[in-house]
């Protein structure tokens, strides 16, 4: 709430035609669309690959392994079991994506408005006049910003180490795992 109260809620028409805002904003809902449609294509492989295994074997299996405490041959718990884990992935799918499109696009805000900020202090070189009381507020502005971009840093900073630490072993693994198999179907998924 503290982050989100120093950030604008409007911007001036002027500075949405000088800062190209509309294609700025255009651009971000691109990156919203891809990135969410990217991520949700792997919900697609978690169909895919038990289909295609029991389609060649007869054999149930699960998308990622899993390895239940109770039998699973019949139908029934076989089904609850492949909901349930359906469930808990789109879960924490949708926890991903609305977390990295809600960064990025702070992100993008924070960086329009310290071009903002950097072209108002241009143009104090050619104002003679009112300059110490528009730099004050200019450099008020600043201190905002810096002061939002040290708590974003302080929130996520954690996270963002965790994640990057976690996606190469993920990365490593999946390596791993591709050059030890000559299933085709197991290349693809992990792929």
């Amino acid at each position: 709430a503290e982050i989100m109260e120093k950030l604008p809620q409007k911007y001036s028409h002027a500075d949405c035609e000088k800062f190209n805002i509309h294609k700025l904003l255009k651009n971000l809902k691109i990156f919203f669309i891809v990135y969410g449609s990217y991520e949700y294509s792997s919900i697609l492989f978690m169909f895919i690959d038990p289909a295609v295994i029991y389609m060649e074997t007869g054999n149930r299996t699960y998308p990622f392994g899993l390895i239940v405490p109770f039998d699973n041959s019949t139908t029934l718990v076989y089904s609850l079991a492949f909901c349930w884990m359906f469930y808990a992935y789109t879960t924490q799918l949708l926890l991903i994506i609305s977390n990295d499109n809600f960064i990025y696009g702070l992100m993008t805000v924070i960086s329009l408005e310290l071009k903002i900020l950097k072209s108002k202090f241009e143009d104090l070189k050619n104002e003679k006049e009112e300059i110490a009381e528009k730099l004050k507020l200019l450099i008020q502005r600043h201190s905002e910003l810096l002061e939002v971009i040290d708590k974003i840093q302080k929130i996520y900073s954690p996270a963002f180490f965790f994640n990057f630490l976690l996606s190469s072993f993920i990365i490593c693994f999946t390596a791993f795992k591709s050059s030890a198999t000559n299933d085709p179907n197991e290349l693809l998924f992990n792929a």
